[in-house]
């Protein structure tokens, strides 16, 4: 036989028998590397979602605000003998080591096409105010150990927002009486005490007012906190006032004040809502009085003044106040707020005739005037018409208006998806300023995201009245980048104005919601067992190169 050939046949015989036992050798490293592990568990992951993070007391099952819990175990299909259980916990994440739970559900659900187990608790609505946490485990024996378990999932629930109506008693008394009274009728949480039990619900402050904005109690006419009762159909709680003098005819003005507790935010009756008159009784009683103004101009330029003449009809030798003040708006509804400046008219009341107070330095804006004459003894008191003089303050020129600016601030740069983030507008502006405050949510991450569509806008709150913070909430939020951008669209004296867009970067995440999987550590002994099993299958794979080395020499020789 030619050499040259057969060692060429030699050399294809041997490589045949080198990558045989090379592929062999490698299969069984590679096998080491990626087969189960001798004696490791792969567990099942948990993860789960709450229907909402924050709600507010007194709120009825299945409507908006009833809490459930979602649990998704993923990578068991076979879930018998498999136990998840979802605890509530009154405190905040994490909670404390072997904190005992308000409440424990089992919860049992459906398996999909994708071998994800889903379950949800029922509707659960809290019965008191503050920070809650909801955990799930997921157990598999007999003693219920959990083999995984989420992280405790926080859910904030704010107090209820009290309200209250007022009846004075009586509304109409005659000049003389020394005592008269106010009930407030209030809704707080619980709307009603447990059957057979009672609470402690708070008191309320009833206080007499002499001037329909409650800028200043009468004397001694401020009550004791007055204990809340619960009449069987409403929570009541009445006032009374003695008064040593009596009163002078007059109108007066009851106003209810609740403080809150600790399930139920503040309230207050509306101020002025409440008059209560004291006639003069007949012979001898007071006498009924007119009062007007006159503005000296309807309109002015910032920085400038004006003078609010009142004309009092009185009863000859009258006295008593009159007080002019200034409200921000341009109608008659504006009296029905604060005002934002009050003068004593001068000279001092001396009967029928015309008495004079003077605004200065006034900022940019609308408003309207309103005269009050307290009364005395012989003649009633009364009160201008609001909204027949408006005036109209301007930036410094015939139908000038104000500059303005608004900047923004974010409660917070990153959320998580379903979460809520609120946007604070700061307007600067003329006193008394309106319009519209609108604050928009765009895609993107940099200043150009405001140059696209708004994929959300909201009108901020409270109503636009001069300088000062608005706000405006965004909840349901997706994953993603976005930024925000505050308008002011001014008004007839202050110009529009918007805030820079790209100072307020936010960043919305799935957020820590989704629990990793637990698996086994592995050990020195499984990694030496499978380093062991490579080491074997390479040693089988060089003897099949020997092997074939000698079947070629032999068939040479």
């Amino acid at each position: 036989m030619n050499r040259t050939t057969t060692w060429q046949r030699w050399i294809r015989g041997s490589g045949k028998g080198m990558a045989i036992g090379g592929a062999l050798g490698l299969v069984a490293l590679a096998a080491s590397f990626t087969a189960p592990l001798v004696g490791a568990t792969v567990l099942p992951s948990i993860t789960t979602v709450l229907s909402t993070n924050s709600l507010v007391l007194n709120t009825p099952v299945n409507a908006p605000g009833a809490v459930s819990d979602t649990v998704t175990v993923s990578g068991e299909a076979d879930m018998a003998g498999y136990y998840i259980y979802v605890h509530l916990y009154k405190e905040s994440n994490p909670p404390t080591p072997n904190a005992d739970s308000l409440a424990t559900w089992e919860v049992m659900g459906t398996l999909d096409s994708h071998g994800n187990y889903t379950a949800t608790t029922p509707p659960y609505i809290p019965e008191s105010s503050g920070t809650f946490c909801f955990q799930a485990s997921f157990t598999g024996d007999s003693e219920d150990t959990p083999v995984s378990t989420t992280v405790c999932e926080v859910l904030t629930v704010n107090k209820f927002q009290s309200s209250l109506t007022t009846a004075p008693s009586p509304v109409t008394t005659a000049a003389g009486a020394t005592t008269l009274s106010d009930m407030a009728d209030l809704t707080i949480y619980p709307t009603k005490p447990a059957e057979g039990g009672s609470g402690d619900y708070g008191a309320v402050v009833f206080t007499l007012y002499s001037h329909p904005d409650c800028t200043a109690p009468v004397p001694g006419g401020v009550t004791s906190p007055a204990g809340i009762a619960y009449t069987g159909t409403a929570f009541e709680a009445t006032g009374s006032l003695s008064f040593s003098p009596p009163l002078a005819a007059g109108t007066y003005y009851w106003s209810a004040f609740y403080p809150g507790n600790y399930d139920n935010l503040s309230s207050q009756s509306t101020c002025g809502s409440e008059p209560v008159t004291v006639t003069g009784g007949g012979e001898g009683g007071a006498s009924a009085t007119t009062i007007t103004t006159t503005l000296s101009s309807g309109s002015s330029t910032v920085g400038g003044s004006v003078t609010d003449t009142a004309t009092l009809t009185a009863g000859s030798g009258a006295t008593g106040t009159i007080t002019v003040s200034m409200f921000s708006g341009s109608t008659s509804a504006a009296c029905s707020g604060t005002a934002i400046a009050s003068a004593t008219a001068s000279p001092a009341t001396h009967g029928s005739g015309g008495y004079t107070a003077t605004f200065s330095s006034l900022a940019a804006g609308s408003y309207e005037f309103q005269a009050s004459y307290a009364g005395d003894s012989a003649n009633l008191s009364s009160q201008s018409t609001c909204g027949s003089e408006p005036l109209m303050v301007t930036a410094g020129g015939e139908g000038g208006a104000s500059a303005t600016t608004i900047t923004t601030n974010l409660s917070s740069g990153s959320s998580t998806v379903g979460g809520s983030v609120t946007d604070t507008a700061t307007l600067t502006a003329g006193s008394g300023a309106t319009g519209t405050i609108t604050i928009s949510r765009f895609s993107g991450s940099t200043s150009a995201a405001c140059s696209g569509t708004a994929i959300a806008s909201a009108t901020a709150s409270p109503a636009t009245h001069g300088s000062g913070g608005y706000r405006a909430t965004f909840s349901s939020l997706a994953a993603g980048s976005y930024e925000f951008q505050a308008s002011y669209a001014g008004d007839s004296a202050n110009l529009s104005s918007q805030s820079t867009c790209g100072s307020e970067p936010l960043m919305v995440t799935a957020g820590g919601e989704l629990a990793a999987s637990t698996t086994t550590p592995t050990t020195g002994a499984e990694l030496a067992s499978n380093g062991l099993a490579g080491a074997i299958a390479m040693f089988f794979g060089g003897l099949l190169l020997i092997v074939g080395r000698r079947v070629r020499r032999a068939r040479t020789d």
